[in-house]
């Protein structure tokens, strides 16, 4: 059976008022996206939501 798969991928930083800010490379300036209106595209639709935070974890001293 053939299917077809709709999908976003944002990776920056979320703020309070829902703007992802995408960081542009070097001298690129950065995107924003509002993840609220881009939810609106899915709305009445089976969906898997996956969000992940990375965060730097200190070394320990040997």
């Amino acid at each position: 059976m053939a299917k077809r798969v709709n999908s976003i991928s944002l990776k920056g930083h979320l703020h309070e008022d829902f703007i992802i800010e995408e960081f542009g490379k070097g001298e690129e300036p950065s995107e924003y996206f509002a993840l609220m209106q881009i939810l609106e595209e899915f709305k009445d639709k089976h969906v898997t939501i996956s969000i992940k935070e990375e965060q730097s974890v200190e070394q320990t001293e040997e």
